[in-house]
């Protein structure tokens, strides 16, 4: 297959680079230069409700990948951003999306609060007066009919809510807004690669943090920091401060070396194994997707979606792991759960730390992100660009 093929060279290309930049004594991808910016840009909450409306409001949200409702009936609850949403497959094989509100007067559908719950449905009956709906939204049955009027009842239906799937990926978007294909063109290619509509989900997790959800973001877009934070964790797997790094504005993709890559540095190309695909990827504004391998050939996939939180200074994570492999292949301690790992324990901490320090840094006190940083370079330009306002400022050597 041509996804296979292209995938094979992109882990083949991106092994070359990270070899180079090791036989170059750990080099690195860098950006044109330093760059600065406000630390207001995480403390501020008049910009805080700006992104929530200009960003995460004109801007397909990731709500989860198309396996996620495989057969008619199936649902997918959605609890982000003030909205509770199903994510429904109808009966024609059609992914749409309703408010989980009735028609009626209000009530939610499904009385729940867990974001990713799973169910499955042949129609959506109200809880509180049993007000009952077909996957189309359509009503088709109300108790008591005859107090309402055939005409009022034939009008009431759910609320849609606009539902794209590209690519193998779930999307929650808004009328009016440019169609999915056309916000992720510039990394349609990268996303195929992960072959998303191979993949099947483990478990869901959740993380709710007292830092503002850029800060959340950046941990994930640079390994610089992984000998120092994580040293005890993952630090002797990886080789801190050494990648290979992918523009595809507002988008990017990373990839991290492994420390069995040093091995490789005194071969020839031609004598290094097939490599495993590995990659970091960022789908603007807020989902990060980790490709990983389990077991001799199988697939995980790790996605992180981080979102503002109720204020400037808090975010939620949805962590979320899927796979191509065999279920008997589950019990792998790689399917911990994610918001408990070591690592997502030490990056939050920083994370936390952060924000309370910018919450009281003096006025005029900046951030830097180094040109070793670019994909939190390129994040950050890409949020300023999507506000219509300046972004980090390039500093000179």
């Amino acid at each position: 297959m041509e996804i296979d093929h292209q995938r094979r060279e992109t882990a083949r290309n991106a092994r070359r680079r990270l070899v180079a930049h090791l036989r170059a004594g750990g080099a690195t991808d860098l950006a044109e230069s330093c760059m600065a910016q406000d630390a207001t840009v995480y403390t501020d909450p008049v910009r805080h409700e700006r992104e929530r409306v200009a960003i995460f409001g004109q801007w397909p949200l990731v709500a989860g990948l198309s396996q996620d409702l495989p057969r008619p009936g199936d649902i997918l609850v959605f609890e982000e951003m003030g909205r509770s949403i199903l994510l429904v497959r109808d009966n024609d094989g059609v992914a749409r999306g309703y408010l989980n509100m009735c028609a009626h007067r209000g009530a939610r559908l499904v009385e729940t609060q867990q974001h990713g719950l799973r169910l499955h449905r042949s129609r959506i009956v109200c809880p509180f007066h049993a007000w009952c709906y077909d996957l189309d939204g359509s009503l088709v049955a109300a108790p008591g009919a005859d107090g309402f009027g055939a005409s009022t009842l034939a009008s009431r239906k759910l609320h849609q809510v606009a539902v794209q799937e590209w690519n193998g990926l779930l999307l929650v978007t808004s009328d009016g807004q440019p169609a999915a294909h056309e916000r992720f063109a510039s990394i349609a290619g990268p996303v195929a690669e992960l072959r998303l509509k191979n993949l099947r989900h483990v478990q869901t997790s959740t993380v709710e943090a007292a830092c503002n959800w850029k800060l959340a973001v950046d941990t994930y877009a640079e390994n610089y920091h992984f000998g120092a934070l994580h040293g005890a964790s993952i630090g002797d797997a990886y080789i801190s401060n050494v990648a290979a790094f992918d523009a595809f504005a507002p988008h990017w993709r990373v990839f991290f070396p492994e420390r069995s890559l040093e091995a490789l540095v005194g071969l020839s190309e031609q004598d290094w194994p097939e490599p495993a695909f590995k990659s970091v990827m960022f789908l603007f504004p807020n989902t990060v997707l980790v490709a990983g391998v389990v077991g001799q050939t199988g697939m995980m996939l790790r996605i992180y979606r981080i979102f503002p939180g109720r204020d400037v200074g808090s975010s939620v994570c949805r962590m979320s792991v899927y796979t191509d492999a065999d279920p008997a292949s589950l019990h792998e301690s790689v399917f911990v759960d994610e918001s408990t790992s070591v690592v997502t324990v030490e990056d939050y901490r920083v994370a936390e730390g952060a924000q309370a320090n910018l919450a009281a840094a003096p006025t005029g006190a900046t951030v830097l992100y180094g040109r070793n940083e670019p994909g939190v370079q390129a994040f950050h330009a890409a949020i300023a660009d999507a506000l219509g306002e300046p972004g980090p400022v390039q500093l000179p050597d």
